[in-house]
């Protein structure tokens, strides 16, 4: 199953991911900030899919998906998803980039109990997962 980046400083979503996930197949990471997760997508050879926020830390997710864009590594070996619907409160800007390179957006499980939300986001998952390269073909 594929590797999941959890990125930004929310602890309690993190945690609950990995009570969500792990059970679910996916191995799962994290990164405090936007820096630490762009940094560990360069270093490791290992496909991911990450999980952005709008905010991580001093990132913002349009920060971050400028460094994606033109970085064929960053783009093609790893996918991305969007946390943090609803659509309305994404600036232009983001809206581009979450268009350029296909990046679903999905609502943030508030809790454990959010069942259906949490179901969407296996979802994505599964969906960003099938586009990941084989591993250690990019």
């Amino acid at each position: 199953m594929a590797w999941v980046l959890v990125t930004g400083e929310d602890t309690t979503f993190y945690v609950n991911s990995l009570h969500v996930l792990r059970p679910a197949g996916y191995e799962v990471v994290g990164a405090p900030d936007g820096a630490t997760a762009l940094q560990l997508l360069v270093d490791t050879a290992r496909e991911m899919v990450v999980l952005l926020r709008k905010q991580m830390g001093r990132v913002d997710a349009v920060e971050f998906l400028c460094e994606v864009a033109p970085n064929d590594i960053l783009r093609f070996r790893h996918t991305y998803v969007l946390l943090d619907g609803p659509p309305s409160d994404i600036s232009p800007e983001l809206l581009r980039y979450l268009d350029l390179l296909a990046v679903p957006m999905v609502d943030t499980p508030a809790d454990l109990s959010d069942a259906d939300r949490w179901d969407d986001l296996l979802e994505g998952l599964a969906v960003a997962a099938r586009k990941l390269p084989p591993h250690g073909t990019r």
